[in-house]
Formats: C-alpha cells, structure tokens, sequence
C-alpha cells in the first residue's frame, strides 16, 4: 500500500485516473471511428455557448483541439513530475478531485489558447490516429510504478493548484466534454458551408 504522505496514488486512485482515460478513449473511438468524410465537417450549433468553436469547429477541429490539448497537457504533467514535489502538495490539492472532473464543465465560454486551436491541414483518420497514440503515451505515462503524482504540482488557469494525478483526472474529463460536442455535432448533421 503506498504511504499517503509520499505522494504516490493509491492502487484505487490509479485504477481510477487511468479508467477514466481508457473509459473516455473508447467513448471517442466509439463515436469517430468509421465517420464518412461529409460527418468530419459537421460543426454544432452556433447557440451552444458552452464550447469554444460553438458553430464553427467541426468534429475534425475538435478533434485536432482535443489532440493539441493531450499533447501540451501530457507534457506539462511530464514536467511537473521532473519537478522535485511539492512540499504544500497536500494543502494545495485537498479536496480537488471532484471539482478537477468539473472543471471541465464550462458554463461559461472559455476559449482555447492560440497554442490548443485547430489549423486544419490534417486528415480525419491522420487525426483519430494521432489523437490515439497520444492518449497510449498519456497513459502509459500515468502508469509508470511508483510516481507521486500527488505530491507534483502544477497550476491550473481554473483550479489554481493541482496535482499530476488531478490532471490525469482533468484529460478523461476535457475528453469527455469535447466527445458530448462531436455528438451534438453529428446529431446535428450540418456541414460547414
């Protein structure tokens, strides 16, 4: 059993981060894979406040974000845990697990930073693939034995502190969030003119 004071999540914890990111993968997978090259151009409702690209993005760009988003996020926990741990760890992230997962839940519009917004230029299946190879390397990344992920640290432009391990919790959720978009997406059934 690890010592909670290390920093390292507990058996359970683990299995939950890293069941939140398989579970929210094959969600994705589910929804894009076999999508004909007309549904990759669908975008959702112009009146969906509630995500950046809102009438704009179509479920390639969403894509492309959700990609850009798992690549710079990964690297930033990747960082944090080359940090030396944060000695105020446990004051700093008590009792942010839950509000991580919600803070994926915009209810007001955020924007993507200039670094996170699509380009385009990218093949559909170039992406889904892309985008799976990012979330095996996130995953193998959460996985490695003995990391602290609770006790390295990094900032959050909502959350403020959190931990490596929070957001692990953080990308299964971002995911999750931006996959109810590509569905509204497609239900929707309105390319891009």
């Amino acid at each position: 059993m690890p010592n909670q004071d290390s920093g390292v999540p507990s058996p359970a914890e683990l299995a939950a981060a890293v069941g939140g990111l398989e579970r929210s993968r094959d969600a994705v997978l589910a929804c894009c894979t076999g999508l004909s090259g007309d549904a990759w151009a669908h975008v959702d409702s112009p009146n969906d406040s509630s995500n950046d690209g809102a009438g704009r993005w179509t479920v390639a760009d969403i894509l492309e974000h959700m990609l850009l988003f798992e690549r710079r996020y990964t690297a930033g926990l990747e960082e944090s845990l080359r940090q030396p741990p944060n000695p105020e760890w446990a004051a700093q992230t008590a009792n942010k697990d839950a509000a991580t997962a919600q803070a994926a839940v915009v209810r007001t519009p955020l924007v993507a930073p200039a670094t996170m917004q699509p380009r385009g230029g990218i093949a559909p299946a170039e992406l889904l693939a892309q985008w799976t190879a990012a979330r095996a390397a996130t995953i193998a990344m959460a996985v490695r034995p003995g990391q602290a992920l609770k006790s390295h640290t990094h900032p959050h432009r909502i959350l403020g502190t959190i931990s490596a391990y929070q957001g692990l919790l953080f990308i299964a959720a971002h995911t999750d969030r931006h996959r109810l978009q590509i569905e509204r997406c497609l239900a929707a059934a309105t390319p891009r003119s």
